[in-house]
């Protein structure tokens, strides 16, 4: 996950208030212009209320601007979906929190790694697992590669076997982020409910909350010649088509539980934030109990990440300034970075996407946080 070690050192304030929408196009326009962005848009949430603005360009070299219902690549900031769905599903019994690697595959992968098997889905969401992401690396070979592609439900089951049987750990209950984690958490959700992780979130998330703009995959328009999109753009500035090389598209699409693949416009991610902090859905009806609700906001571990104080929850970083929490997390694929922090006790909500990634752009989130209070 991008900007981990970053995040950990910011929020030493935290007397936010909510920024008219005058003053947050104008700090939007200077983030892009003062850092080079090809696009942002920045968004602001008080009491359920989202004010967001767009700046910048969705491709450099191209006049065509950006706009507040254009979809952004969210990366690992998916991870707390992940995650409500897995509280979803133990809501309805399908499966517990204390539910092993080695209950729902053990059967299947009798060579998995002992150390493995008793591993919880709790502690795959909290990167508590001692998974190793170079198991990742590691299957991933040539032959396997072009096996893959039938879907991402049967390319994740394809990459268990190894994944699973791989040695190298890390020492389970110290936290050690992990993409394959949350990868095996979604297989273990497919295996279950026999249904593709990206149908279950479709089916309990997207469309309970209204998220039609939520797509699997990056932003692509109807005609090549035509910008309708923001492109992402390579850490030189070079935008992208949206296609990409197909074993990167492979892996990303293998990743989804993970982030790896999944776009939305900011009034939808925000929607999705709303839910899973006050457990409605669209029509108010209650969408997660308030057990899971405090549940899915809980540090996971009694260990902090890097003996920073800081704590990991379900897809959600928490940091504690004074008697203050704060949930937030960031997201990038190399192209794309987003960022959401959510303070739960004024329900401010502070969103971030843009079409690039590199150290510019940690510069101009650090300008925003710092200017929105958060810093």
């Amino acid at each position: 996950m991008r900007n981990l070690i970053i995040i950990l050192a910011l929020f030493s304030s935290l007397s936010v208030q909510a920024t008219s929408v005058e003053n947050l196009q104008i700090l939007a326009d200077k983030a892009v212009k003062k850092y080079q962005l090809p696009g942002l848009v920045l968004g602001e949430t008080q009491d359920t209320i989202l004010t967001n603005v767009a700046a910048g360009l969705r491709a450099k070299g191209h006049p065509e601007k950006v706009t507040v219902n254009d979809q952004f690549h969210i990366g690992s900031c998916f991870k707390a979906i992940t995650s409500t769905l897995v509280a979803i599903y133990v809501q309805r019994g399908l499966i517990d929190w204390d539910t092993t690697i080695g209950d729902v595959f053990l059967a299947d992968i009798p060579e998995m790694n002992p150390l493995l098997k008793d591993v919880t889905i709790e502690e795959l969401l909290a990167h508590r697992s001692g998974i190793n992401d170079e198991a990742l690396n590691k299957s991933i070979s040539i032959d396997l590669l072009k096996t893959l592609g039938a879907s991402p439900r049967s390319d994740r089951q394809a990459l268990l076997a190894t994944v699973l049987s791989y040695k190298k750990t890390y020492t389970r209950g110290d936290f050690h982020y992990s993409n394959v984690g949350y990868t095996i958490a979604g297989a273990m959700l497919e295996k279950l409910s026999n249904k593709a992780f990206e149908d279950l979130i479709t089916e309990n998330i997207f469309i309970p909350l209204a998220m039609d703009s939520a797509i699997f995959g990056a932003p692509e328009s109807d005609d090549p010649d035509v910008i309708s999109v923001p492109m992402k753009h390579t850490p030189s500035g070079k935008p992208l088509k949206a296609d990409m090389p197909k074993q990167r598209i492979k892996i990303n699409k293998i990743l989804s539980p993970a982030g790896g693949y999944t776009s939305m416009n900011m009034a939808d991610w925000n929607k999705f934030i709303e839910a899973n902090f006050n457990g409605l859905d669209k029509d108010g009806n209650k969408f997660l109990t308030d057990e899971t609700i405090n549940k899915i906001h809980s540090a996971v571990g009694s260990k902090a990440i890097n003996n920073t104080g800081t704590s990991y929850g379900f897809g959600w970083i928490i940091v504690t300034v004074g008697n203050t929490q704060i949930f937030t997390h960031t997201g990038s694929d190399g192209y794309w970075t987003s960022m959401v922090t959510r303070k739960p006790d004024t329900k401010y909500t502070l969103l971030i996407m843009t079409n690039q990634a590199n150290k510019k752009v940690d510069k101009a989130f650090g300008l925003i946080l710092k200017e929105t209070g958060l810093l």
